[in-house]
């Protein structure tokens, strides 16, 4: 699921997942190049083979055009993952969790790793 592994393998927030476009995505490069987040700042997060192929089949099914996600059915950008993720948590039988939680959990260790001691 695409849109499961580019979450767990950047740790970007919801909001700027789902409001990508293919002009953020630098696949040479290897880098999303967001250009105003939540916090009003860029943002720019390196891409590894994960976060690559889940962004290539994006672009296979959507074609490059507008926003990564988009609905398989209709065409339009997608505002969220509720279509998927919130049966994904419950049929897994996890409690409490949410998409944010899952991109805190994904940004700390980035965070510590540039940080010394």
């Amino acid at each position: 699921m695409p849109e499961l592994d580019l979450a767990v393998n950047t740790g970007i927030r919801k909001g700027s997942q789902y409001g990508l476009t293919w002009d953020m995505v630098d696949f040479r490069g290897r880098m999303l190049n967001i250009p105003r987040t939540k916090n009003e700042e860029p943002l720019h997060v390196p891409l590894n083979d994960v976060a690559i192929a889940a962004l290539k089949t994006c672009a296979w099914t959507g074609g490059r055009r507008g926003r990564v996600f988009q609905s398989a059915k209709t065409g339009e950008p997608l505002e969220n993952g509720r279509h998927w993720f919130d049966d994904a948590v419950i049929e897994a039988g996890i409690k409490n969790f949410s998409l944010a939680r899952l991109a805190a959990h994904v940004r700390k260790p980035a965070a510590n790793a540039g940080r010394s001691t």
